[in-house]
Formats: C-alpha cells, sequence, structure tokens
C-alpha cells in the first residue's frame, strides 16, 4: 500500500515562501503568484520522488518523516524554473541570440536531486 504525503509544508519541511524569498534574490513579489508556483512545485516533487514511508513503533505511534535537503533544494529548483518558463516567449525560449534558453517542466537537475543515480559495482 502507497503512503501519500499530506500536504502541509509547515509540518513537513518543505520550504515556505517566506524561505523562498530569504533563498532566492529575484523571488517575484506577488504572494499569490509565489503560493502558487511553491504548491505547484511542491505537487511535483511529491509525484515524481520516491516516497517518504512513516515509520510506527511498538507502541504503535506513528512518525511521518520529515523533507529530506536534497527534496527542498529540488523544490527551490523547481519553483525558480516553473516562474522562468512562465516568462519565456510563445515559442518557449527566453533570451536572444546565442544565449538561448528553453526551460522544460521539470529539469534533469531537479530530478536528479529526487532521485540521485546510485553507484552499482561493476562485477566481471
Amino acid at each position: 500500500m502507497a503512503f501519500e504525503m499530506f500536504y502541509d509544508p509547515e509540518y513537513h519541511g518543505w520550504l515556505t515562501n517566506a524561505e523562498i524569498r530569504d533563498l532566492w534574490e529575484d523571488c517575484p513579489d506577488d504572494d499569490d503568484l509565489l503560493d502558487m508556483l511553491n504548491d505547484s512545485a511542491i505537487k511535483q516533487c511529491e509525484a515524481y520522488a520516491p516516497v517518504l514511508k512513516p515509520t510506527t513503533t511498538d507502541d504503535g505511534i506513528t512518525y511521518f518523516p520529515s523533507v529530506p535537503q536534497n527534496y527542498r533544494l529540488a523544490q527551490l529548483a523547481q519553483v525558480k524554473d516553473l516562474y522562468n518558463s512562465s516568462r519565456a516567449n510563445p515559442s518557449g525560449d527566453f533570451g536572444t541570440g546565442e544565449f538561448t534558453i528553453t526551460p522544460f517542466p521539470m529539469t534533469w537537475r531537479v530530478q536528479a536531486l529526487l532521485r540521485p543515480k546510485r553507484g552499482r559495482p561493476l562485477v566481471a
């Protein structure tokens, strides 16, 4: 049975809007926009990341895991990526000339933070 994270950024350790503002110098000033970006980023990260399973003690007390730092960093990167992609021109690119950037829904760096590749020994 899969466990679904309860959505409560304050309790489970996802970055709050205030923390995002502290970490991101060019954060948008509009609170409603930041709420929407943050909510979307959390949901996307939860959907892509491996499930964090709760643990239950012998006494029957269930502890829910806090969000790991790499998930929080992925959340911040996804908020930035969502914001930047919303500012792109209709072709999907922003910038001009040789410095054009095409934004993607979830970049490889965000995916790597949520699902890091593990080295496997090579047996010959």
